[in-house]
């Protein structure tokens, strides 16, 4: 279709279905390349074959355009016209501050630490998701055996000495996803599902949250992932980001800080222009091994982590097969009931709940990603004076380190080979040491190593 004194512009026919669109909706914005309409509860996505129908209709019709022959459309027509309908309804930064809270069937919850609020769904909230629940006020007894989420809680963590907090962490992380992740949540974590064997249940509490939140309103990026921008583009708009089974994957430790933190981060669409943005998601995986860190891990990233150990195998004849699902079809409500509970926990205590076992299984993880660090942090093995009188040489303390490392049980592929170990110095990571280059070889200098024997 060619613009012309009689016939309508591919500008006018954006405008024109934009207006239909229009109609239907209450208004149409876009954030990004999907249109999007508020239908009473929502910002939804318009469908591409709703967008299109609109088009097509004008095809073989004239435009109001004085004396406008009939509009004939080609698929360069239409997909110019859909390029230009999203920069018409585009408004810079309209979903970037979304109002907290949770749009649900009923209206739009809001949650306090002691308290909800339930109020109109409005478009001023700047929500892209509505959950198909409703909000009753009611509570979930936690021990009422009627309800399948009550039997997977307890059977999970059945005789773990850790299991209140856990069942809590759990409960919490639901809420930490309804509330929208990193910037509502105080003290953000990267919740990890951790257990080495199979029937343990960790991946039916994934199905469940999963179950719960829109498709709209979820990723499933894995922590490597996070640092392509390509796949960060994934992102905007999402309160949970979930993947299975991470532990194969090498992990870039500034960006997952950065991504989890809720800082502002670049995305850029595959052949489009770059863009900032803040992620909100709450960030879930399920893990039967740690992944490592590409270049160790920051005590930055420490702090994010949140690890649940998930140490039950559950035996045959207690197990119920696809029992995530099950609750999502047929407890939902419970479900949504029981994590608003969280998140108002979440707020009042201002953090996740303790679990001893979490930070002894990240001290292992970092560990086995740092192990220079670690050597470095024992007192038993390495004294850091940061005197650049305190030389040792270079070959020695790498085979102080590696004795170290057997000692420590860590996996000879966790281990430094000398050339990552010099580099790793190089990078003037641990404060107060360095390698200095002699006539009679490279000294590491700043250190006074433990005399005590190795065997």
């Amino acid at each position: 279709m060619t613009g012309g004194p009689n016939r309508g512009s591919e500008v006018e026919l954006a405008e024109l279905v934009l207006k239909q669109l229009r109609a239907d909706y209450l208004d149409v914005v876009t954030d990004g390349d999907t249109l999007r309409g508020w239908d009473g509860s929502h910002w939804a996505k318009i469908p591409r074959s709703k967008v299109f129908d609109h088009i097509r209709s004008w095809d073989g019709k004239p435009t109001q355009t004085k004396n406008a022959r009939p509009i004939k459309l080609s698929n360069g027509a239409v997909s110019g016209i859909e390029k230009l309908m999203l920069r018409s309804a585009t408004l810079e930064g309209f979903f970037d501050d979304p109002e907290t809270g949770i749009p649900c069937r009923n209206g739009f919850l809001i949650i306090k630490e002691d308290e909800t609020d339930l109020i109109v769904n409005d478009p001023s909230h700047r929500n892209r998701y509505c959950l198909d629940v409703t909000w009753t006020g009611e509570v979930v007894d936690p021990e009422d055996p009627k309800f399948l989420l009550n039997r997977y809680l307890h059977g999970c963590f059945r005789g773990d000495v850790e299991a209140a907090e856990k069942r809590a962490v759990l409960q919490e992380t639901a809420g930490a996803i309804l509330l929208g992740g990193t910037v509502a949540v105080p003290n953000p974590k990267i919740v990890i599902l951790f257990g080495p064997k199979a029937g343990n249940g960790k991946s039916q509490f994934l199905e469940m949250v999963r179950g719960l939140v829109p498709e709209d309103a979820q990723a499933c990026l894995s922590p490597a992932q996070l640092a392509d921008e390509r796949m960060l583009a994934l992102l905007p708009g999402k309160i949970l980001n979930a993947a299975d089974e991470i532990g194969d994957q090498a992990i870039a430790s500034e960006k997952l800080k950065a991504v989890a933190h809720g800082n502002k981060v670049t995305a850029r669409p595959l052949y489009q222009d770059g863009f900032f943005f803040v992620p909100r998601a709450q960030h879930v995986y399920t893990a039967n091994a740690f992944p490592t860190f590409k270049s160790g891990m920051d005590r930055g990233v420490l702090r994010r982590l949140l690890v649940v150990v998930f140490d039950r195998v559950i035996p045959q004849a207690e197990q119920f097969k696809d029992i995530g699902n099950f609750i999502v079809r047929h407890e939902l409500e419970a479900l949504f009931l029981w994590a608003v509970e969280g998140a108002q926990r979440l707020l009042r205590n201002g953090r996740f709940t303790p679990i001893a076992s979490s930070r002894d299984a990240i001290a292992d993880w970092s560990r086995s990603n740092d192990s220079i660090g670690e050597w470095l942090g024992d007192p038993d093995a390495v004294l850091i004076t940061g005197k650049p009188c305190d030389l040792v040489l270079l070959k020695e303390a790498y085979q102080k380190y590696i004795h170290w490392c057997r000692d420590q049980n860590i996996r000879d592929i966790d281990t430094m080979s000398q050339t990552k170990f010099t580099r790793q110095i190089n990078q003037e990571r641990y404060p107060g040491i360095a390698i200095n280059r002699r006539s009679d070889g490279k000294r590491l200098s700043g250190v006074t190593l433990a005399t005590k024997s190795d065997s």
